[in-house]
C-alpha cells in the first residue's frame, strides 16, 4: 500500500471520527499503525479530554465491583464504534454482530476505565471449507472516562478477499504428490543430555528414517498461506497437506495441488530428551 494511500486512509478515519484521533505512519522500518497488505488500521489513539482521568496505575482490588449497567453501556459503545468503522478494521457491519464481546477493567487507567474485547472467527464466503483462510478477529477498545473510545489495538489476522480456483489438477491419490515426500529423510532434535547446565541450549539432530508409503496418514486439500519477508506480501496456493507419522513423530508437508512441488517442508519436532538416553553405552 503506497504511502499516499495510507495518508488518505488516515484522513478518511479522522473525517469520520474526529481530528483528535492520531494514527502513526512509519517510514524506513518505523512502526506503522496501518497494515500495508490488508489496508486496515491496527492502532489509533484519541487525545485526552478534560474529563479523562490522569495516567496512573490502578489497584484493581481497590477499584471495587463493576456496575452491570455501566458495563452494558461501554460494551454497546465499543460495538457501535467498531461497527461504524468496520471497513477500517477489514470487516463488514454484519461481521461485528456475530463477534464475542467481553468487558473488564484494564491494568492501568492510561486510556480509561474499561477495555472491551471483540473476538471471533469469520470464514471467508465461498471458502468455508478451508480453515486456513478463516479470519481471526481480535480487537481491544479502551473506553475513556468520558464514555467514548479513547484507544484501540487491532490484532486481527485477516485475509483479503480471494478469487482462487479450488479444482486441483492432481487428485489426492495421484502419486505425483508424493515425489518430494516418499523417501525423504526425517529428523527430530533433542537437548544434548551431556551438557545439562549449558547456558546456551544445544540441540542434537537424530534421524528417524525415510518416509515410506505406510507412514502417510492423510492427504487433505487446503489453501496454503505464506507471508513474505517482513510482511512485504502474502502468497496463497491451492495445496495438499500431507500428514506423515514416523517412529511416533508427526510431520506435515505441503505440496502444490497442481504440480506436486514442495511448498512447505515439515517442521522438525523437538523432543524433551534423546531416544538414545535409555540405551546402555
Amino acid at each position: 500500500m503506497p504511502m499516499p494511500e495510507r495518508v488518505a486512509l488516515v484522513e478518511r478515519w479522522r473525517a469520520r471520527n474526529g481530528a483528535d484521533w492520531s494514527i502513526t505512519l512509519g517510514a524506513g522500518g518505523a512502526p506503522d499503525d496501518v497494515d500495508g497488505i490488508r489496508g486496515v488500521v491496527r492502532r489509533a489513539k484519541r487525545a485526552a479530554t478534560t474529563t479523562d482521568a490522569p495516567i496512573t496505575s490502578v489497584d484493581l482490588e481497590a477499584w471495587g465491583t463493576t456496575d452491570p449497567a455501566e458495563q452494558e453501556r461501554v460494551i454497546a459503545e465499543a460495538i457501535a464504534f467498531v461497527a461504524r468503522n468496520a471497513d477500517f478494521f477489514g470487516l463488514s457491519p454484519a461481521d461485528v454482530s456475530v463477534l464475542d464481546v467481553a468487558a473488564g477493567r484494564p491494568k492501568t487507567r492510561t486510556y480509561g476505565s474499561w477495555v472491551v474485547i471483540l473476538a471471533g472467527r469469520i470464514p471467508m464466503r465461498g471458502y468455508e471449507g478451508f480453515a486456513a483462510v478463516t479470519s481471526h478477529v481480535d480487537i481491544a477498545v479502551y473506553i475513556g472516562d468520558d464514555g467514548k473510545p479513547r484507544y484501540f489495538i487491532n490484532l486481527s489476522r485477516l485475509h483479503p478477499r480471494l478469487v482462487l480456483d479450488t479444482s486441483a489438477a492432481l487428485g489426492p491419490d495421484d502419486k505425483r504428490l508424493m515425489r518430494f515426500v516418499i523417501g525423504r529423510e526425517l529428523f527430530v532434535v533433542f537437548d544434548d543430555p551431556r551438557r545439562p547446565n549449558a547456558r546456551v541450549r544445544e540441540l542434537q539432530r537424530l534421524s528417524v528414517g525415510r518416509v515410506e508409503d505406510a507412514d502417510v496418514r492423510a492427504v487433505r486439500l487446503t489453501i496454503h498461506v505464506s507471508p513474505g519477508p517482513r510482511g512485504a506480501y502474502v502468497s496463497y496456493w491451492l495445496a495438499y497437506a500431507i500428514d506423515v507419522k514416523r517412529e511416533g513423530h508427526e510431520f506435515r508437508f505441503v505440496v502444490d495441488a497442481d504440480t506436486g512441488d514442495l511448498l512447505d517442508d515439515a517442521v522438525v519436532p523437538v523432543v524433551p530428551q534423546s531416544p538414545l538416553d535409555d540405551e546402555s553405552p
